[in-house]
């Protein structure tokens, strides 16, 4: 590249740049100069140390940034408070560098951290209704979603499918605010949520050596690889605690974390505060049986016990500490807590992306995950009339702001489809689904998808990849009969099933959703 390319370049890139900006030499001559530099008077041909006074170019990093090669900066106090030099090298030209100031010549508009508007509140308005189960299975189907996409943006990660992986991590993100979103309406956590929060990030300081020791035994398996990210997951844990007490510190009202009867998750390590222990551990999902009082004065009473915190049950408590994140991130922005929500939020991610990883070691989603990505694809496409059917539902109880949020996930959720199609189309384009004639189909009636085979073989446990709902609600699709000459076929569009007749029928017999679900088959 001649040295008039370098300038018309430089021109392109730094004229509008709101600091002044010059290309260097190490002799300190300037060879070109931005359109901010020129207000100031400087120009090319004139030596940049002959500016101002001898001690203003003390922390001069010239030098440096051309005998190392390498970018270098400096803070000092500008116009506007601090701010920052950067000499940073032009390999075309290894004599030049282009030299601007940060906070010298513009002043930076402050990031506004003041409470927003508060939106309205959703919480606890299925709680109590008959909607309440409904929408609790919501939560849970779209916590295990984070976790299966996250799991699967892994797996595409290892196969170096980086673009698969990043549309993965997207439909897991808003997976994520769907499930927070659920569970505030079923009232899953308090609104008042800072005693609860207290508790929270006690379980994160625990938890942090609980994976420590699981990371030990895993490396001791020789799984070093495995073992060297869970210890970095481990850190994250105790970090999640050190941002949450911070934000209690600097938000909570007075008193608001109370003193009272502790008691402790042996599973996640949990404080939960109250005369009895929760009837679920709110972040790992446990019974109430796991809680044991805490002894007064005792902090971290479980820091150091052996658990059997096995990979599956790992997985189940960072996806349930996701779905809580999220849940109080929609609580503090409910409040106008921005950084709150926002901080919350970051900590729902990670716990996402741990969820993944232990789902990943254990097995849990086949390593080549096209045909199980194949059937996700059409339950995301079922999913936006199975969430617009129950956003009608929410619409005609009256609550319709959750209504139009609803609305909007519908959409997400065939979008989720498309992105996978395109993900087909790119990288698969000659797939052909498994043959499954002659093998049973059972339907997941919360988010169509099919399950082909015995599953009578699966263990007891076996829950929809999906959604998780359990084993014991898929139901069996009998095959539909032929249709005969001038009788119309209609097609559930959630769950698959073909119904025969002059018209389809008032409710689908897989899963129960109404007559507008379905279409003609043509």
């Amino acid at each position: 590249m001649s040295n008039e390319d370098i300038i018309r370049a430089f021109h392109l890139m730094w004229d509008n740049f709101p600091e002044a900006v010059t290309i260097t030499q190490k002799s300190r001559e300037i060879v070109a100069v931005n359109k901010k530099a020129a207000e100031y008077g400087l120009k090319a041909g004139i030596k940049c140390s002959s500016i101002g006074k001898p001690e203003n170019h003390k922390g001069c990093q010239c030098d440096k940034a051309v005998d190392t090669g390498e970018a270098q900066f400096c803070t000092y106090e500008g116009a506007f408070g601090k701010a920052y030099g950067y000499w940073i090298p032009i390999p075309e030209k290894p004599e030049w560098i282009i030299h601007f100031g940060v906070g010298y010549a513009f002043e930076y508009p402050k990031i506004d951290r003041s409470p927003s508007k508060k939106i309205e509140s959703i919480h606890g308005l299925t709680k109590g209704t008959d909607l309440e189960a409904a929408t609790a299975a919501l939560a849970q189907g779209e916590a295990n979603g984070v976790m299966m996409y996250y799991a699967l943006a892994r797996l595409a990660k290892e196969q170096g499918l980086n673009e698969v992986a990043s549309t993965f991590i997207e439909s897991a993100n808003q997976e994520a605010v769907h499930a927070g979103f659920y569970a505030v309406l079923s009232g899953k956590v308090q609104k008042d949520f800072w005693q609860f929060v207290a508790g929270v990030a006690k379980a994160e300081y625990s938890g942090k050596t609980k994976i420590k020791g699981l990371a030990d035994m895993v490396r001791a398996a020789g799984f070093t690889a495995a073992a060297d990210e869970m210890e970095i997951f481990a850190e994250q844990e105790w970090h999640h605690g050190v941002v949450i007490d911070e934000l209690i510190a600097k938000y909570a009202p007075k008193d608001a974390v109370s003193d009272g009867k502790k008691w402790i998750c042996g599973v996640c390590g949990y404080e939960h505060t109250g005369d009895n222990p929760p009837e679920y551990c709110p972040v790992c999902g446990q019974p109430s049986t796991v809680f044991k009082e805490k002894p007064e004065g005792l902090h971290g009473a479980t820091k150091g016990t052996e658990l059997d915190f096995l990979a599956k049950e790992a997985a189940r408590a960072e996806i349930n500490g996701t779905l809580m994140y999220y849940a109080l991130a929609r609580l503090a922005k409910e409040q106008g807590l921005d950084e709150v929500a926002e901080v919350l939020t970051a900590s729902a991610n990670q716990e996402a992306k741990h969820a993944g990883f232990y789902a990943t070691l254990n097995g849990k989603y086949p390593k080549d995950f096209w045909e199980l990505l194949d059937r996700v694809r059409a339950a995301e496409y079922g999913g936006e009339a199975n969430v617009k059917a129950f956003a009608e539902k929410f619409r005609a109880a009256g609550l319709t702001q959750a209504a139009d949020e609803m609305e909007i996930f519908a959409q997400e959720e065939k979008h989720h489809g498309v992105v996978i199609d395109e993900l087909f189309q790119k990288y698969k384009p000659d797939f052909k689904p498994a043959d499954t004639s002659g093998k049973k189909v059972y339907v997941c009636p919360c988010c169509g998808y099919k399950y082909y085979g015995d599953l009578d073989a699966e263990p007891d446990n076996w829950t929809c990849p999906v959604c998780a709902q359990p084993k014991k609600d898929f139901k069996l699709m009998e095959a539909a009969p032929k249709a005969e000459v001038g009788q119309k076929t209609f097609v559930c569009t959630i769950c698959g099933y073909e119904h025969v007749g002059d018209a389809p029928p008032d409710v689908c017999p897989i899963c129960g959703q109404p007559a507008s679900v379905f279409k003609e088959k043509v």
